[in-house]
């Protein structure tokens, strides 16, 4: 835990900068949602924070303070990418996770590869346990403002052919295709709110803003809707 002020200190943890995010866009942003932008092409920079006495995979210890994080699509890359797959999407395996890369303008031997955090003889993280991913906060100003763009507004016709309330029967076409696209996907819709917040994710991915309760509340009704289904006689 970082008991000294982000603001003081420089840099924002993955909580804290949700926090700073939910704030400044006037809305609840998702701590996956940060990781997400610092993935994508570019996105948001990504540090490591390095403590004290760390030591990279050749044994020479690290300076302290913030390290830019690779996260290219490269080699050096995956495993940093890997990590935070995890991060994003819970259900994603480890298995076979190596050391992240980290490098410093400074530094003569960047990039240094670091050891990965290892549990019960498993590598379970791409950087040991006290290194903390951590960001700037003139980088989530840049990220704030990408999030506030709003849609924008239709045309009156537009806007009136799409208020209109779907029908029973149209309703139900739509969500038996959702519920049909979910089980071709494989995605467990036994937790409607994980599913959602997968769901979110990929939508985040190729560049679209949803937010998870609102995808949540659509599972809840396929749920609902494949159990009606499942209730009645098939002719």
């Amino acid at each position: 835990m970082n008991l000294v002020d982000a603001r003081l200190r420089g840099w924002y943890s993955g909580g804290e900068a949700k926090e700073y995010l939910s704030r400044e866009v006037g809305s609840p942003i998702e701590q996956e949602t940060v990781f997400v932008a610092a993935i994508r092409p570019k996105g948001v920079r990504l540090f490591l924070h390095i403590p004290p006495n760390t030591k990279d995979k050749r044994g020479q210890i690290l300076d302290e303070g913030l390290w830019d994080l690779v996260t290219e699509r490269t080699d050096q890359g995956t495993p940093a990418r890997h990590h935070l797959s995890k991060l994003i999407n819970d259900q994603t395996p480890l298995e076979g996770i190596t050391g992240a890369f980290i490098k410093r303008d400074r530094d003569k031997q960047s990039p240094r590869e670091l050891n990965p955090f290892v549990w019960q003889g498993k590598a379970v993280g791409a950087w040991p346990l006290s290194c903390t991913l951590a960001f700037k906060k003139e980088d989530l100003d840049l990220l704030a403002k990408k999030l506030k763009i709003e849609t924008p507004t239709p045309a009156p016709e537009a806007a009136e052919k799409s208020d209109k309330p779907l029908g029973t029967r149209e309703r139900e076409t739509l969500l038996t295709i959702i519920a049909a696209l979910l089980r071709k996907s494989k995605i467990d819709t036994s937790n409607p709110t994980r599913a959602a917040k997968t769901i979110v994710t990929e939508v985040e991915l190729f560049g679209g803003k949803m937010h998870w309760q609102t995808v949540d509340d659509k599972l809840k009704q396929v749920k609902e809707l494949i159990k009606w289904l499942e209730t009645q006689e098939i002719k």
